[in-house]
């Protein structure tokens, strides 16, 4: 009845993805050391970094349990494509940096903004390890720009597919938010977008 989160499909040896499958399928399980099979009713959530759909082309997965498992896909783009979700992020360490330690800490706006322009490479966890690291270093209860190393403030690590997915961005909030200034109800804002 709950459910089991699997990390890093694609990381399953073949004979693993033979098993998985087998439960799957047959929806029962073999415990350690016994040869009694046992049902089983779950919920199967899993994660994988790169297209298993690609993997099951070049043979590295298999094709019936990617089936099993492609029932709903949720494409979940890197943090530099939607810098937009930094900034609740970062709230959500502090938050729970506080519920740890009982410090509380926030970022100014104004470095955030910067975290905003960095490309991400590693993705939400390194956001995680800088916000908890710049928790623990700061002695004061504000984390401002100058607690920041030099790599947020060089404009070769800006992406530009962010820089650009915000700018649009933008232009399509502030194309929405005149026409409903300018409409009576929201569906004539409607029409005229």
């Amino acid at each position: 009845g709950g459910t089991v989160f699997l990390d890093e499909a694609h990381t399953l040896d073949v004979k693993a993805q033979q098993k998985l499958l087998r439960v799957l399928q047959e929806k029962t399980v073999r415990r350690m050391g016994t040869t009694k099979e046992v049902k089983v009713d779950f919920r199967l959530v899993v994660a994988a970094k790169p297209e298993l759909e690609q993997l099951v082309q070049n043979g590295s997965f298999l094709a019936d349990l990617f089936e099993r498992l492609n029932v709903l896909k949720i494409d979940i783009p890197p943090l530099r494509e939607r810098p937009e979700d930094i900034e609740p992020l970062v709230a959500f360490f502090c938050e729970l940096y506080e519920r740890e330690t009982g410090q509380k800490k926030r970022f100014r706006t104004r470095t955030v903004r910067y975290l905003e322009k960095y490309s991400w490479p590693r993705n939400v966890r390194e956001l995680e390890n800088l916000v908890r690291r710049l928790c623990i270093d700061s002695t004061s209860e504000d984390i401002v720009p100058e607690h920041l190393d030099a790599r947020f403030f060089e404009l070769a690590t800006a992406s530009p597919v962010a820089s650009i997915k915000t700018r649009i961005d933008n232009v399509m909030k502030s194309e929405l938010i005149g026409a409903l200034e300018t409409s009576s109800s929201q569906r004539e804002a409607a029409r005229k977008l």
